[in-house]
């Protein structure tokens, strides 16, 4: 708080008291009757000279006499925030103020002296009553101190007291840790409530993981409701450093240590602690403080809201074995134990089992991308999950090296784990039947069963649960064979194949079938589209054929329901880019021409596309190889145009992690 304002607040409080004539020691003339007033407040009126210092009563008497009600107290009725701001008006009341401490310092007009636990304050009643609220009820009820000359404050320290004292006169006050918490009390205890706020103000400044426990129960114990939240707040924040630091988690009470377990936000402080197993050790901490006063069901609720399925085994182990030190109710740690042990057994159903105890705490929504190739559908992974742009060129091959092509491999996201099929540029390079699972919940990769076919330049698509892997090619050429892949039991399965050998093709699924649009055969461009039904197996070749046979294309769902077709080259053998952009109506079976796009990168070059959507929900087209020579183009269909990204896509890599084992 400003000395100004703390000295508005005083004097304007004191006029209030003249007003009624509460602890006035005085009778001055006014305009028309004789007014009660205070002395140190007619004092304080005049100008600080040498002889304010006078210890002669007369003096002090005859010049209180000379100041009238009016000047001393009439200007500070109409004091407020934006006079405030006037030079005379904070001159004239920091004036006034320093004067009432002179007084205070040299014993002049104190009525009241205040016994601490080893000093004496002498101090004047009505400044107490008019920034007290105890002194005001003390002062003005008729209680037994109204007539005492000398009030003991039994457990009142004198040190922590004559700080306070010094605010109340002076509007100011230095403050550490150790005796913010030390005056709140007091000033909680007088109800000083300038200096709590000073106090609150000081103290949440100096928030951290080492001292938020401790602030929030001294929030608690003294009823400051905003401050206490404020500290829970910063708790639930950095809940995960809380282990780690000197903090007394211990100090939490239960209910707000559910509050923080029942939040999907948790944490947020430290990345390097960020994971649920982090979280379970600062539970563990807190259960060992309070492990005589809880109860069986007590338990049962801490460790339901406990994500224990992302804890891995090992160190679960660990943590449950301490539990049954501590607790008696074996069956019931037993049981949560159990559980996440059945869900870390059972590997590839895990997909299927999500719910909101195996879901990552602090996520966000974000495309990802392995070596380059990124996912159709955005997956949660955690929010400090470090990022990588996708014109980071220590990702990717050097530019300069040109015996690296595209990548072969697709991958795809089902309900929050990634799926990378074929191999990479940097594992199992080139034609590949390999199939890796990734999961950020915990940060691990597994291998699968391989499909049935080595492949490379594929499509893959989900549809029910189900991974479909389509064509593509291999040192045998083109590849018409098409597989399924099961995930609950990690086995493939034949599916119809397509008419033809393609690969480069596009494909989407889309309304419970996928559809397949161009792409090269062993000998030329094709300009098909193909769909294929789960429910009959079969493929259906439309009628209507793309105005411009492409492959290398991209194919996404447009704003207007229709399928967009866009970029590709028409030949397989250095063919030209197609600039023309087309859409399929999958309802009347047609194609339509929208018109081209903008003869920019990465469309002039023959180069793999990625597709996702803008933060706009734009359609948004970008090379899956050197993505710092071709930025990204969008699509704003507001103003059916195309414009060049300037900002690099927001998509992580993910490095695959070559330590991972096999399923």
């Amino acid at each position: 708080m400003k000395k100004n304002d703390h000295a508005a607040i005083l004097f304007r409080e004191m006029s209030k008291f003249q007003q009624v004539g509460i602890l006035c020691d005085i009778v001055v003339p006014g305009k028309i009757k004789v007014e009660p007033a205070h002395r140190i407040v007619l004092l304080s009126a005049r100008s600080c000279d040498a002889d304010s210092s006078s210890e002669d009563e007369s003096f002090t008497s005859s010049t209180s006499e000379s100041i009238s009600v009016e000047d001393a107290y009439l200007p500070l009725d109409n004091v407020t925030p934006n006079n405030l701001q006037h030079k005379s008006v904070n001159d004239s009341l920091q004036q006034r103020l320093g004067n009432l401490n002179e007084f205070r310092l040299h014993h002049h007009c104190c009525d009241v002296t205040l016994k601490t636990e080893s000093s004496q304050h002498d101090a004047h009643r009505v400044v107490l009553a008019a920034c007290s609220e105890y002194f005001r009820a003390m002062f003005t009820l008729n209680m037994k101190e109204n007539n005492m000359d000398c009030i003991e404050l039994k457990g009142t320290d004198s040190f922590y007291f004559q700080k306070v004292l010094e605010f109340i006169y002076t509007g100011e006050i230095m403050l550490n840790l150790i005796d913010a918490t030390e005056i709140m009390h007091l000033a909680v205890y007088y109800q000083i409530h300038e200096l709590v706020h000073s106090c609150k103000e000081y103290l949440l400044t100096q928030l951290a993981s080492t001292n938020c426990c401790n602030l929030y129960r001294l929030g608690k114990d003294l009823g400051l409701d905003s401050f206490t939240r404020t500290c829970l707040l910063f708790i639930h924040q950095h809940f995960e450093e809380l282990g780690s630091n000197l903090c007394d988690v211990g100090l939490l009470d239960k209910d707000d240590l559910l509050w923080c377990l029942q939040s999907d936000t948790l944490g947020g402080g430290d990345p390097d602690s960020s994971s649920e197993s982090s979280v379970f050790q600062v539970v563990l901490g807190w259960m060992e403080e309070h492990v005589f006063d809880l109860t069986e069901q007590a338990v049962n609720e801490i460790l339901n809201n406990i994500r224990f399925t992302l804890i891995t085994p090992e160190i679960l182990e660990k943590y449950f074995n301490r539990l049954k030190e501590l607790f008696p109710f074996t069956e019931v740690i037993l049981t949560h134990y159990n559980t996440a042990l059945k869900y870390h057994c059972q590997v590839h159903e895990q997909p299927f089992l999500q719910t909101n105890k195996t879901n990552l705490r602090k996520t966000k929504s974000s495309c990802v991308c392995i070596d380059g190739v990124i996912t159709q559908d955005k997956v949660l992974i955690p929010r400090d999950f470090p990022q990588h742009d996708l014109i980071n060129d220590e990702v990717f091959t050097s530019e300069t090296d040109s015996t690296i092509r595209d990548p072969y491999h697709n991958v795809v996201e089902l309900n929050g784990f990634i799926f990378v099929f074929g191999g990479t540029r940097y594992y199992k390079t080139g034609y590949s039947s390999s199939v890796l699972r990734y999961d950020p919940r915990l940060n691990t990769w597994i291998e699968l069963s391989n499909m049935k076919h080595e492949r490379g330049d594929f499509i893959v698509c989900v549809i029910n649960n189900e991974i479909y892997v389509i064509g593509g090619r291999n040192r045998t050429g083109a590849l018409s064979a098409c597989e399924k892949y099961n995930c609950r039991d990690n086995t493939w399965t034949t599916i119809r194949d397509l008419p033809q050998g393609v690969y480069m093709a596009a494909g989407v699924s889309y309304e419970g079938n996928i559809y397949v649009s161009g792409g090269f055969n062993d000998f030329e461009s094709l300009g098909t589209m193909l769909c294929y039904s789960p429910v009959s197996n079969t493929w259906e070749e439309m009628f209507s054929h793309m105005m411009v046979d492409r492959g290398f294309h991209v194919m996404v769902p447009g704003h207007d329901g229709k399928l967009w077709v866009v970029g590709g080259v028409d030949n397989p053998f250095a063919g030209r880019n197609v600039w023309e952009i087309e859409a399929f109506d999958t309802k009347d079976k047609n194609w339509l021409f929208l018109g081209q796009v903008l003869p920019v990168e990465p469309f002039q070059s023959t180069l793999r596309l990625n597709t996702t959507r803008t933060v706009d929900g734009h359609i948004s087209v970008f090379s899956v190889s050197k993505p710092t020579s071709y930025p990204p183009v969008a699509y704003d269909n507001t103003k059916r145009m195309w414009y060049q990204v300037n900002a690099s896509v927001d998509s992580p890599n993910i490095a695959i992690d070559f330590s991972f084992h096999k399923i």
